[in-house]
């Protein structure tokens, strides 16, 4: 980006703000995680500021990622056909235990079932002219999730609903903002085998993240960087694994006292390889804008909408976060 572009934007942030700012650090970037597909079987640590809870207190949240899914694609040894709507629930602790040290339990439910964005999807699409090959000549709100591997089979048709895969994590703030270098953070994870399929690969992974961010009076940029790693292969199907790993980048723009604006990019690569399959080997990228509403200094409220128009047909189609947040 030229100096000149950097000035403009810089100018078009200044209108936005203006001489307001939210009371203290702004507001962490949403929470995204990737939802579709075989990706979200698999460890997925959220998106996250650098900062960690006090001593003795609690962070809780709440959390909702709605996405519709399709994907269609097969060869001569395996395929995929997604086709449903998933309401992803999210609970979320966080317990600081002193000297910059906190953990973290997160705790997932999902409901797969027809839902009813196609309809809306379709439209847009249609005024785009880019509707997704996918979803011709296909019945409208469908709930379907099979995979075939080598002749080895996992389906679900009809709407389900179970736990996901719990993981447990430690998040230590490793250094504060000083001087023009960002606070860092460092997180474990460890995902436990709670989940079945579809929403649980049932085995144990294992990730970490490192993460960075600058906030200053009314704006913040953060990024987060993950590695993880499956144990073992996806037993259900027999498929092949590998380590695998996420980039996000956030700005968040604080336009009231109460009110700060997301904009979040992401990237992630699959857990899986050797299908041969695209939907399935390769990684997704999404786009996010939300905001944050503060309720008080120590609630909040968030929203956000998301969208993958850099891999249009893996991972989610559309998707929105919705979530409540705060400090006991």
């Amino acid at each position: 980006m030229g100096p000149r572009a950097l000035a403009v934007l810089g100018a078009v942030l200044s209108l936005v703000a203006g001489d307001r700012a939210l009371a203290g650090e702004l507001p962490p970037p949403l929470a995204w995680e990737e939802p579709g597909g075989l990706q979200r079987l698999f460890l997925q640590l959220p998106f996250e500021a650098p900062s960690v809870a006090g001593p003795g207190t609690f962070d809780v949240e709440l959390r909702l990622i709605y996405s519709n899914t399709i994907l269609v694609e097969s060869t001569q040894t395996a395929s995929i056909d997604v086709d449903l709507e998933t309401a992803q629930f999210t609970g979320l602790l966080r317990y600081g235990v002193g000297s910059g040290l906190e953990l973290e339990l997160a705790v997932p439910v999902s409901v797969d079932y027809g839902g009813f964005l196609d309809g809306f999807i379709e439209s847009v699409e249609g005024i785009f002219s880019a509707l997704n090959p996918s979803r011709r000549n296909r019945p409208r709100n469908l709930s379907r999730f099979r995979v075939n591997d080598n002749g080895k089979v996992a389906w679900v048709d009809g709407p389900e609903a179970g736990l996901g895969d719990v993981w447990v994590g430690a998040k230590e703030a490793a250094l504060g903002q000083a001087g023009g270098w960002p606070a860092l953070a460092l997180r474990a994870a460890v995902k436990l085998p709670t989940g079945r399929y579809p929403f649980g690969s049932g085995e144990l992974d294992a990730g970490g993240s490192l993460m960075l961010g600058w906030c200053f009076e009314w704006i913040a940029v953060r990024l987060e960087i993950d590695g993880m790693t499956p144990t073992t292969t996806l037993r259900i199907l027999g498929m092949a694994t590998r380590p695998y790993g996420a980039a996000q980048a956030g700005l968040a723009v604080s336009t009231s006292d109460s009110l700060a604006l997301h904009l979040q990019l992401s990237a992630a690569t699959s857990p899986i390889e050797g299908t041969g399959l695209s939907t399935i080997d390769d990684g997704v990228r999404y786009v996010l804008l939300g905001f944050t509403y503060l309720v008080s200094p120590s609630w909040g409220l968030e929203f956000g909408a998301v969208e993958n128009i850099y891999s249009p047909y893996r991972g989610a189609d559309l998707a929105f976060f919705l979530a409540g947040r705060g400090r006991l």
